[in-house]
């Protein structure tokens, strides 16, 4: 149980921490999504369509 619990408290930091710095750096934290993305066989034209997505609901997007 422990372990859970603990598992759940690093994932609710790792949100926290990436919702703040989406909000400190938008365009920096817009960017790596896009590299991630891109890594991972995403076109272009899809980022374009994830971008829009990202700005709707930044959380998600990840």
């Amino acid at each position: 149980m422990c372990l859970v619990s603990s598992q759940t408290d690093t994932e609710k930091a790792d949100i926290e921490r990436e919702m703040q710095e989406f909000k400190e750096m938008p365009v920096e934290e817009l960017n790596i999504l896009s590299q991630i993305y891109e890594k991972r066989g995403l076109k272009q034209k899809r980022l374009c369509k994830k971008h829009e997505s990202t700005e709707k609901d930044a959380l998600g997007a990840h």
